[in-house]
C-alpha cells in the first residue's frame, strides 16, 4: 500500500509540473485584474450587535467593484449613532421604533487621514433596539452606497496615480532586500488603468519569479533532508511545490527520477526477498516431507 502511494506521488508531480505554466499564467491574470482594495472595520456598540452589517457592508462594496482585503493603504470605517428611539403600541404588543446614523469614513491609513466621509439615515421597527437596527440593515440596498463606493474608488485612483512612482522606489528597495512577498503584496494594491500599470505588471512578473526562486532553493534543501532519509513521500511533496521555469527545474526533475530509480530498486530488492522466502519455505516443505517418508518407512518395517 506505501509503495503505491509512493507511486501515485510520482504521478501526481508529473502531472503537477505539466500544469505550473497554466497556474501561472493564471496567477498573472489575477495579479493584473486586482479590485480597488479598502480594509472594512465596523465599531463596535454596546446597544447593538454589528456582526451582520459587517458581512453586510462586505456584500455592498463587492457588488460596486470594491474588493475587501488587507493589503491596501485604505481603510472604510463604519459607525452607528442611534438617533430618537419611540415605543408605539401595537395591539398587545409594544415596537420600538429607531432612527440610526450610519457614519462612512475612508481613511488613508499611510497618511492618517481622512479623504471621504458621508452619513446615512437608517429607520427600522422591533420588539427591542436590536431587532430594529436588524431591519435597518434588512432594507439596506446596493443602490443606496454606489455613489459613495464610486467616490471611494476615485480617491483610490488619485492616491495612486499621484503616488506610484514613489511606492515604485519602495518597492525596489525590497526587492534589493530579497523581501519578495512584501514587494508583490505592495505592487497588488496598486488598481488598474493607473498611469504606472505597465511598469507594475512587469514588476510583479520578476518579482514572482525572483521570489520561486529564492523559495525553490530551500525546497530543493529539505527534499534532499528527505530523500537521504529514505523518506520519499515527504520529498516529493516538496518538489511538488516547485513550478517549471524556475531555476530548481532541471534539478526538481532528477531529483524526482532519482526517487522513481529508488522507488524501482527497493521494490526489486523486496521482490527479490519475498522469492527468496518463498524458495526457503519450499526447501524447508521437502525437508519435512522427506523426514516424514523416512520416518512412515521404518514404522512399515
Amino acid at each position: 500500500m506505501k509503495n503505491l502511494s509512493l507511486s501515485k506521488n510520482i504521478k501526481f508531480v508529473s502531472l503537477f509540473t505539466f500544469l505550473s505554466v497554466f497556474c501561472i499564467s493564471f496567477f498573472y491574470k489575477n495579479l493584473s485584474a486586482q479590485n480597488f482594495i479598502v480594509k472594512v472595520l465596523t465599531e463596535n456598540n454596546d446597544k447593538i450587535s454589528v456582526k451582520n452589517w459587517s458581512k453586510k457592508l462586505k456584500s455592498i462594496i463587492e457588488s460596486n467593484d470594491l474588493k475587501e482585503d488587507w493589503q491596501t493603504a485604505f481603510v472604510l470605517k463604519s459607525n452607528f449613532v442611534e438617533g430618537d428611539v419611540q415605543v408605539i403600541e401595537s395591539g398587545m404588543q409594544k415596537l420600538t421604533a429607531c432612527r440610526f446614523t450610519l457614519e462612512l469614513e475612508l481613511r488613508n491609513w499611510f497618511l492618517n487621514t481622512t479623504i471621504l466621509k458621508e452619513n446615512f439615515t437608517l429607520t427600522g421597527t422591533g420588539s427591542n433596539h436590536q431587532e430594529a437596527f436588524g431591519q435597518a440593515i434588512n432594507k439596506v440596498n446596493n443602490k443606496q452606497f454606489a455613489e459613495f463606493c464610486t467616490k471611494t474608488k476615485a480617491k483610490i485612483a488619485d492616491y495612486y496615480q499621484k503616488e506610484c512612482k514613489n511606492i515604485l522606489e519602495k518597492v525596489q528597495k525590497e526587492e534589493q532586500k530579497e523581501n519578495y512577498e512584501k514587494a508583490l503584496i505592495m505592487l497588488a494594491a496598486i488598481p488598474d488603468d493607473i498611469s504606472c500599470s505597465k511598469e507594475v505588471g512587469q514588476m510583479q512578473e520578476e518579482l514572482f519569479f525572483a521570489h520561486q526562486s529564492k523559495e525553490c532553493a530551500k525546497l530543493l534543501l529539505k527534499a534532499k533532508i528527505a530523500m537521504a532519509a529514505q523518506k520519499y513521500e515527504e520529498a516529493l511533496e516538496k518538489l511538488g511545490e516547485i513550478h517549471n521555469e524556475s531555476d530548481c527545474e532541471k534539478n526538481r526533475d532528477e531529483m524526482i527520477n532519482e526517487i522513481a530509480k529508488k522507488y524501482e530498486e527497493k521494490s526489486q530488492i523486496e521482490k527479490a526477498k519475498n522469492e527468496k522466502s518463498i524458495k526457503s519455505q519450499e526447501t524447508q516443505k521437502q525437508i519435512i516431507d522427506l523426514i516424514f517418508q523416512q520416518q512412515l518407512s521404518i514404522i512399515q518395517r
